[in-house]
């Protein structure tokens, strides 16, 4: 199997391993992210992609309405939500995913972001 840059990807037919061959943006692209916990305590992980990203991601958005798109890290899709709308604002949130370490998960995004701000 292929390794996938961590990131949002297209889900090209409507199954979960069915992911485009590129990503729509991976964790280089986003601006920020933070844990977030909503009304029923559930937490979640909520990010936009960097201003240079913006029109990539709401066209990719709009182009996936009815569809799913897939976050994959560490080569899995942790999560797939259903696009409901073209989003113009960049941002996104990953749900927790089954068996994951939320926590753990954002640590290490984070450090990816860091670490590709310095490189830039």
């Amino acid at each position: 199997m292929l390794h996938q840059e961590n990131g949002w990807y297209l889900i090209t037919d409507g199954q979960k391993d069915s992911l485009a061959s590129r990503p729509i943006v991976t964790v280089k692209d986003f601006a920020a992210i933070e844990l977030v916990s909503d009304d029923y305590g559930l937490r979640a992980i909520s990010g936009s992609v960097n201003k240079q990203k913006q029109k990539v991601w709401a066209d990719a958005t709009e182009q996936a309405i009815g569809q799913r798109i897939g976050f994959v890290f560490n080569d899995t899709v942790i999560t797939a939500p259903m696009v409901n709308a073209r989003i113009e604002s960049g941002t996104f949130q990953i749900s927790p995913p089954h068996r994951h370490d939320l926590e753990r998960i954002f640590e290490i995004l984070q450090k990816e972001i860091e670490t590709s701000r310095l490189e830039h």
